[in-house]
């Protein structure tokens, strides 16, 4: 016998039936498809696929398949909407007002999908990198709304470097940079036309925050003095919700001083806890846990900046930062406006991490190895050694630490 389809010759072992003609194996494979529910041969052109499987007309029908508008596919999963039906992959709640609508007539965002008119009463895009953004997350710029990261690019890239040439009260030459977040900012207009600052949107507090331009030497000490003196002449407030962050720059540091840095700030981790508010020490935008990574793993800047990609952007020590910055940023401390508490933290920070890039791993953990009083007397020898010998009491007076060894536990490092 012969195939009626390629006419070649069929043994009969090899021969299928279909339609009343004889088909060898690959034709009849290629012709006919059998329903999986009922097992009827039928013509693939009347075969109708339901939620993946083979079925005829007559099966499509009795097992309830509707036929979708937006994908012409068969399926039992799907919804009618305004007497048209459109199977769940072309549809979607709206994430506002969670009414379901059609997906190609819906707005798309990373996280869902809203309708037009949501997206019209609650969302916007990015003037800078057009991504839609809601209204509320939105930081407002000259030259129009910006998502957070547009807006911190703006903050940081924008300004010129406010650099001082004289070191004599900061005692560093690295720079850094700092947000100030609020709760009552009145008048911050004032600080308009000052080269160092920028009021920027943040939805964790009710005033605004305000980052600093790249700052450097005594220059930036100044640049906190004029932000505070606006800040006293019209009673800035802060409360528990607002945080102080400090970048500090790590642009010129070799891998071997990351990991340093990185060692140190472990090894410290519980003193640094001491000298903020209690509200500080556990919170969920500062998160005091132990670092997640191995940082003697991390041999190449490639390595850390895979690092920073994977680690909490709230930890108190934030590493994220070095990809956006290429700095470190210490998230830990309370909200506060007060010109000595913010130059204070600054040069706490500068001294310390400037001392650590000088000295190995073995020495940073044998200089840390005590427990948390001796800890704080190690610390506030690195002061000392750097010129700032004002910082042990203020921070002895603002923790009102107990100084007797047995009130303290061990630091687990």
């Amino acid at each position: 016998m012969k195939c009626h389809n390629c006419k070649e010759s069929v043994p009969s072992g090899d021969q299928f039936a279909g339609g009343g003609k004889i088909y060898c194996c690959d034709c009849f494979n290629d012709l006919f498809t059998r329903c999986a529910h009922n097992g009827e041969l039928c013509v693939n052109d009347e075969v109708y696929y339901g939620d993946d499987k083979p079925l005829c007309i007559k099966c499509i029908k009795l097992l309830g398949f509707g036929l979708c508008l937006g994908c012409s596919e068969y399926t039992r999963h799907g919804r009618t909407t305004e007497g048209r039906f459109f199977c769940n992959n072309c549809m979607a709640g709206c994430m506002d007002c969670s009414k379901w609508g059609i997906r190609v007539h819906m707005e798309t965002l990373p996280c869902g999908w809203v309708c037009k008119s949501c997206y019209k009463k609650s969302y916007t895009k990015c003037v800078d990198c057009g991504d839609k953004i809601h209204k509320n997350r939105t930081f407002e710029e000259d030259r129009g709304p910006c998502c957070e990261t547009c807006a911190l690019k703006l903050d940081y890239s924008s300004y010129e470097t406010y650099y001082g040439d004289t070191y004599d009260t900061i005692k560093s030459e690295r720079c850094f940079g700092l947000e100030v977040e609020t709760h009552r900012c009145k008048n911050y207009a004032d600080l308009e036309y000052h080269d160092a600052w920028r009021a920027k949107y943040e939805d964790t507090v009710d005033g605004k925050e305000f980052a600093s331009a790249i700052l450097c030497g005594d220059k930036g000490l100044e640049a906190i003095d004029d932000l505070c003196k606006v800040a006293k002449v019209n009673s800035w407030e802060v409360n528990d919700t607002c945080g102080l962050h400090i970048h500090v720059d790590l642009t010129k540091e070799s891998v071997k001083s990351l990991r340093r840095i990185a060692f140190a700030y472990e090894y410290t981790r519980y003193v640094w806890k001491e000298l903020v508010s209690k509200e500080r020490q556990d919170n969920t935008w500062c998160s005091s846990g132990e670092f997640d990574f191995d940082a003697r793993k991390l041999k190449t800047k490639k390595d850390w900046r895979e690092l920073a990609y994977d680690t909490n952007r709230y930890s108190w020590v934030n590493w994220c930062a070095y990809n956006r910055f290429g700095s470190l940023e210490i998230r830990s401390h309370e909200g506060t406006v007060d010109d000595v508490a913010i130059k204070n933290w600054t040069k706490a920070h500068l001294s310390f991490v400037d001392w650590a890039v000088k000295h190995s791993i073995s020495k940073i953990e044998e200089t840390f190895s005590g427990n948390l009083v001796n800890n704080f007397d190690a610390l506030c020898d690195i002061w000392e050694q750097a010129g700032h010998s004002n910082l042990v009491a203020y921070y002895i007076e603002k923790t009102d630490m107990n100084l007797q060894e047995s009130t303290w536990e061990l630091c687990e490092v």
